[in-house]
Parts: C-alpha cells; structure tokens; sequence
C-alpha cells in the first residue's frame, strides 16, 4: 500500500488560500477595531459636552449675580470668556436659603489642564454647598461664556459654547454644544 502525501504544488496553493483568507479575516478585525475606537469617542466627547453643560445650569439656575473677580479657595478668577464666578444664596440642608449669605463657584477651564472643566466652590458657613475644586469633565478643546452684555456683572444670561475632542485612530472627534442660561431661573 502506497501513502499519499501532499505535493509541493498543493502545500503551495493552501498556504496561499490560507494567506488570503487570513488577509480578509485580519482587514475585518482592523476595521471593525477603527469602528468600534471612532464609536468610543463620539460617546465620551458627547458624555464630557453633556456634563458641562449639567453643570453649568446646576449653577447658573439658581444663581443671583455674575461676579467679576473673586478668590475662592487660594485661587484668583476672573470671570471672563473662559471662567464665569456666580454669586448663589446659600442653602441649609432641608434646602432654604439663608438670607444674606452666599456661595461662590468659579466654573472654567483647569487652570493646571486647559483640557480639564472644573468648578471651584467658596460655600458660606453653615452652606450644604461643599467647599472645594472637582474636575467635571475632560476632553474640552474650546469653552467659551458670553453675557448677554458688555459688562458681565450686569448680565442677566450667560452663553455657554463648549466643544470636546478626541483623537480616534487618527480621526479627530469633536462635540460642540451650546446652551443659554437665565440667571435666577429657578
């Protein structure tokens, strides 16, 4: 009995199919790893867009007054088109206002990371606010306030622009939102 074995030519050929069939299996696996990278970075630039503009309305709502300058927590802001400072009325824990007496919050680009948006808090004694800086959001490329006039502290609503970005496999992705904010609103 004679054993077959595989001729040059045949071991030639399936090692080609092989190859192709690899190719094909391996460009899918690259595209759908781009797909799946560009998806992944429409969702965090969209989440950060969105969590700065929560933000944004948690204080700009039930704020009084823009302030045009203030230090709050050893750090000195200006409100301006990058950094805005409400002046809130402070509020106990059952949730009145204590009258007279107000809280502080600088909203902006990280001053240490122009990429990071943070809000800093000056709460006055007996304030439920929480003194300090919290980083809300990373990925902000562009953050801009307006006031709907020339001098801020006059302002009745603030504009708010931001737009996050993310490089995704060398595609850069990009999340602009904007929103309007009456002060006092609620």
């Amino acid at each position: 009995m004679r054993s077959r074995a595989f001729t040059t030519f045949e071991l030639v050929v399936s090692i080609a199919i092989a190859s192709v069939m690899f190719m094909i299996v391996g460009a899918i696996f690259i595209a759908q790893g781009r797909y799946l990278a560009i998806e992944d970075a429409i969702a965090e630039t969209q989440y950060y867009a969105f969590q700065v503009v929560d933000t944004v309305g948690l204080y700009a709502s039930p704020a009084k007054s823009v302030v045009s300058s203030r230090t709050i927590n050893g750090s000195a802001y200006v409100s301006g088109t990058s950094t805005v400072i409400f002046e809130l009325p402070s509020i106990e824990a059952d949730g009145d206002v204590i009258v007279n007496s107000y809280d502080y919050v600088a909203i902006g680009v990280d001053p240490s990371d122009a990429t990071q948006f943070m809000f800093d808090i000056d709460a006055a004694t007996n304030s439920v606010r929480l003194n300090g800086k919290f980083v809300k959001a990373e990925l902000v490329s562009k953050l801009i306030f307006r006031y709907n006039t020339v001098n801020a502290t006059a302002a009745t609503a603030v504009d708010l622009y931001i737009r996050t970005s993310k490089n995704a496999r060398g595609r850069i992705i990009r999340m602009p939102l904007g929103k309007i904010y009456y002060l006092g609103s609620s």
